[in-house]
């Protein structure tokens, strides 16, 4: 398209590409998979002592992994990433039943008995403990894809997932695992048996295992001998988890580093667009001196962002290798850096909140029928919240209050007039909001497309409004014009202020004033 379509002085590039951060979250989480296999494998080798038992046990993974995504396809499921999650978490869940039956096996191949015996006493020994202990993980995960909500759709994969994977691990460890043990030879299975160099390593771990497990029985025997002291112990532990909740936080998703944040222009009610632009500029400029930036995208009256005087802009970083900052520590020094530019309002976080805007974690809704009285609470609230440490960019609907021209109509003079309100409405709308009447070529191949409405100054002139000429309907025997202050009762300017959007549906009797506010990290 760059080469065969667009002329030479136009160059295309790509500003923002939404399906990077989403491929590398997928990546990642394939990664995750295949490293948590890996480890478990290792963790099991080093606790077993024996590359048999490994693979015996080992098995368990692919085999669960590919019987599960193949009752995803059957499901209708993808490889998406809450599936992945699934895998990923389960990864050490699917080898637990296959170790516990296997070193049962291998028990019972220490007293003496033979590989099917062994398999088939070991197996038949610990069937009902290994049965009980899945049972209680799919109990756990399986009631999570039933969730009612937004949490719901999200985790109906997810614990669909985990439940199917741990429930063929447990058919394996009770088929495959069983059946390798009884026809497969391990030397490794006699105490006396000769190792290698890594065997012998391992061994070495084994014995430290064992004076921990000694230890272990001391503290044991002491909880059995204290056990009242043991169980305050325990009750206060839990009792204190409570106390500690607080400092930890909450939050619905975790922030993520997308290489990327964003800010929120704003210049005063009535500015013009080439101010706006200016001001823009200037922002631009010195979010430019930080060596962290690789680039910038900024926006004029688009999008969600509508109006003359409101502008965004979306700043790329460079990659996480070159840098040390993420993009939610990078508005600490961006915020007071934008607040030295007079004449403008600036919102810096990361991309997210509603309708696409910087996201505010605190948000708060306020209804009332009488406007005023709304604003003023509002306001005294605003105070409040500024004076928390650690809240700041708090602001209100309220302040974005743009001017509007009221028109009242004496509906009995226009009826006696022999005009309806649906002429005044086609007649008034094309003359203030504009009406596009042709398309125009230019001598040079361009299109424009023509609107015809009525200029700025008159637009905004009550006086003038008033005489804007409306036609009879003819209902009255004449076609004549009638001037448009000969039936309306008053023209006013009022100050409407923003809508808090879809968070205020169901309260269309209350007028909303919605409060935001970010928290400086």
């Amino acid at each position: 398209m760059q080469a065969d379509e667009l002329p030479d002085d136009v160059r295309l590039e790509i500003v923002r590409d939404n399906a990077v951060p989403v491929e590398d979250s997928f990546h990642a989480v394939q990664n995750m998979l295949i490293e948590g296999a890996v480890l478990a494998v290792l963790i099991v080798f080093l606790f077993l002592n024996s590359w048999r038992s490994t693979v015996i046990t080992g098995l368990t993974l692919p085999i669960s992994i590919i019987g599960s995504m193949i009752v995803l396809y059957f499901l209708g499921f993808t490889l998406n990433m809450m599936t992945l999650m699934a895998l990923s978490l389960a990864v050490g869940i699917l080898i637990d039943d296959a170790i516990v039956v296997r070193e049962n096996i291998m028990r019972h191949l220490h007293m003496g008995k033979s590989h099917r015996q062994a398999a088939l006493d070991g197996t038949n020994e610990i069937g009902l403990a290994v049965l009980a202990t899945t049972l209680s993980i799919v109990v756990v995960f399986l009631p999570v894809a039933f969730m009612e909500g937004i949490l719901g759709r999200f985790f109906l994969q997810f614990g669909v997932t985990v439940s199917v994977a741990v429930l063929i691990s447990l058919f394996v460890a009770f088929t495959l695992d069983p059946m390798m043990s009884s026809v497969w030879y391990d030397p490794a299975a006699h105490p006396d048996a000769k190792r290698g160099p890594i065997g012998r390593a391992v061994a070495q771990f084994d014995r430290f295992f064992q004076w921990i497990g000694e230890g272990y029985r001391g503290v044991l025997r002491w909880c059995l001998k204290f056990r009242k002291t043991t169980l305050a112990v325990a009750v206060a532990s839990f009792i204190g988890t409570f106390f500690l909740f607080p400092l930890v936080g909450v939050e619905f998703v975790p922030a993520t580093d997308n290489g990327e944040f964003r800010v929120d222009i704003e210049t005063p009610t009535g500015s013009s667009i080439d101010y706006t632009a200016s001001k823009v500029r200037q922002i631009d400029a010195t979010l430019k001196r930080f060596p962290e930036v690789a680039g910038t995208y900024a926006t004029i009256n688009a999008g969600t962002t509508t109006g003359d005087n409101k502008a965004t802009i979306v700043v790329t970083m460079v990659e996480k290798a070159e840098r040390s900052r993420s993009p939610i520590q990078m508005t600490e020094p961006v915020r007071p850096a934008l607040q030295q530019i007079p004449g403008v309002e600036t919102s810096v976080g990361a991309a997210g909140g509603p309708g696409g805007g910087v996201s505010a974690p605190i948000s708060i809704i306020m209804y009332g029928d009488n406007f005023t009285v709304l604003d003023q609470l509002a306001r005294q609230l605003m105070a409040k919240l500024e004076a928390i440490d650690g809240l700041i960019d708090v602001k209100s609907s309220s302040d974005d209050a743009q001017p509007v021209l009221g028109v009242r109509i004496e509906r009995d003079r226009a009826s006696d007039l022999g005009v309806s309100l649906q002429q005044i409405g086609s007649t008034l709308g094309p003359m203030l909001g504009g009406e596009e009447v042709t398309d125009w070529t230019a001598p040079n191949g361009d299109n424009y497309t023509v609107t015809v409405r009525l200029p700025e100054w008159a637009r905004d002139d009550v006086e003038t409004l008033g005489s804007l000429p409306i036609t009879q309907s003819g209902a009255t025997g004449s076609n004549a014009m009638v001037r448009l202050d000969q039936w309306r009762r008053s023209c006013n300017r009022k100050g409407r202020g923003k809508s808090c959007g879809g968070t205020c549906r169901g309260r269309s009797a209350s007028r909303p004033i919605c409060l935001g506010s970010n928290w400086a990290r």
